[in-house]
């Protein structure tokens, strides 16, 4: 075995152990985001750089920012005697949130025009992705970026502490 496989190896090896040890959970969020970027190490050194590329991107870009969003916007735990942090929403308001976006999404995808088959198996090159992304998938990527936006912003606001009114 080479030297550098060896290496990438170990670093996925002990940051995932490490990612399910550590007592201190943005420790566990920065070892996981090592393990997913030595994952996409992995993928490059076998010479499958769009897989690699896909990894670094999705899996290091986002996946291990959002956890590490979620540790940092979760308030510690509470303490015996404190109020609970967030008050119950009802249930049919949280059942007409899900009702109202499946209609949307739904609506969207009956919109969208069926795929013709393919005739052949095409060759993925990574600068067709980027125009596809640009020009004809630019519809669905604006509405998954308003769709994490809006997650986000709502995690921000369920995160937050509450005002105390003063009387």
């Amino acid at each position: 075995m080479e030297p550098s496989f060896l290496i990438i190896a170990l670093i996925i090896a002990a940051s995932g152990v490490a990612a399910i040890t550590l007592p201190q959970q943005i420790h566990c969020g920065l070892c996981a985001a090592l393990c997913f970027l030595g994952t996409g190490a992995l993928y490059l050194y076998l010479d499958a750089e769009f897989i690699g590329l896909i990894q670094l991107m999705v899996y290091v870009g986002a996946v291990a920012v959002l956890i590490l969003f979620t540790i940092l916007l979760t308030r510690p735990m509470p303490q015996p005697g404190d109020e609970p942090p967030v008050k119950r929403v009802s249930f049919w308001s949280g059942a007409l949130a899900g009702i109202s976006v499946t209609i949307v999404l739904g609506s969207l995808f009956l919109l969208m025009p069926a795929p013709e088959p393919l005739k052949e198996a095409p060759v993925l090159k990574i600068d067709a992705l980027g125009v596809a992304l640009a020009t004809t998938q630019v519809v669905p990527l604006m509405v998954v970026a308003l769709l994490l936006t809006s997650a986000l912003i709502g995690a921000v606001i369920i995160a937050s502490p509450e005002k105390e009114e003063n009387s």
